[in-house]
């Protein structure tokens, strides 16, 4: 696989004991049908799950078992606490917790920025902008490991 986005990630794949672990193509391929209509999904998040989508150093997934857990939970748990569902497409990608979840869409391009559920959130205003990108988001996590800080 070509890294276009995550050649940092790919070359710093292991923290101590733990080796970023991915997820298969069939395995990707199911997963954009389920949550993408069947569309591929741009490609950071294509790369970000070939090379780390089981388990990755520089995200927290939760408590999930598999990445498809980790969507049905994150979505239940948006309808359940704030009674709003998201229409567009759109994938988590780390589940700090119920109000700091972090997601993209999957309509905005080959390198989404990455949204945080808002403070507040109604169903017109139920997201904020990070300013960040997953590339500089784990590109970031990366910096402060090796400067020897706990990367979250």
């Amino acid at each position: 696989m070509i890294s276009h986005y995550l050649q940092a990630l790919k070359e710093n794949n292991k923290i101590g004991n733990f080796t970023d672990e991915g997820l298969t193509p069939s395995q990707i391929i199911h997963l954009e049908q389920l949550y993408n209509n069947s569309n591929q999904f741009p490609k950071i998040l294509k790369e970000l799950l070939l090379l780390a989508g089981n388990y990755c150093n520089c995200l927290d997934y939760g408590p999930y078992d598999s990445m498809q857990e980790m969507q049905t939970e994150g979505r239940s748990n948006f309808k359940q606490m704030r009674n709003i569902v998201i229409s567009r497409p759109h994938f988590y990608v780390e589940m700090l917790s119920n109000d700091l979840n972090l997601f993209i869409f999957l309509d905005e391009g080959d390198n989404p920025e990455i949204n945080q559920i808002a403070d507040n959130a109604t169903s017109t205003n139920f997201f904020r902008r990070t300013g960040l990108t997953v590339k500089s988001l784990i590109e970031a996590r990366i910096q402060d490991y090796n400067k020897g800080n706990n990367p979250f």
